[in-house]
């Protein structure tokens, strides 16, 4: 008697189903973040997307976030004590506060106390992840 092998294939199989779950929970995690992100001018908003899950040295991988736009991390964990450019800080001020005069009081205050955290990749990953396991078993299909 002769012993077929299917691993190939069974391998495969389980690459697609880890793809495809990545995938799905990468493109949730993007939609789920732009609802939880703070809005301004909706650039922030507007910058999180994800990449195609594909296999790198360290097996498969799926990316999601905000790749160019370099405040979001500044956004999501807040920021030391630090001087901000008043400029930068004038339209935001227009906008928010109804005055642009008042980007020296706020950036007086941002060197006093940095700004605070407003997290809305870390809980989207920490809700969305837990899943990936009945994900790929959904797409594997057992």
């Amino acid at each position: 008697m002769a012993l077929k092998w299917y691993g190939d294939a069974v391998e495969q199989k389980v690459h697609d189903a880890t793809r495809k779950a990545i995938d799905d929970i990468t493109s949730t995690c993007v939609l789920s973040a732009k609802r939880k992100v703070a809005l301004d001018t909706t650039l922030l908003q507007g910058s999180i997307e994800m990449r195609p899950a594909h296999m790198d040295a360290k097996g498969i991988v799926g990316l999601w976030g905000s790749f160019n736009n370099k405040y979001a991390l500044f956004i999501e964990l807040g920021t030391d004590p630090h001087w901000p450019p008043i400029d930068a800080l004038r339209p935001w001020a227009r906008r928010k506060l109804g005055d642009e005069n008042l980007a020296f009081p706020v950036a007086r205050s941002i060197s006093i106390h940095g700004t605070k955290p407003q997290p809305f990749l870390r809980p989207t990953a920490d809700e969305e992840y837990p899943k990936l396991t009945a994900k790929i078993r959904t797409y594997y299909g057992s």
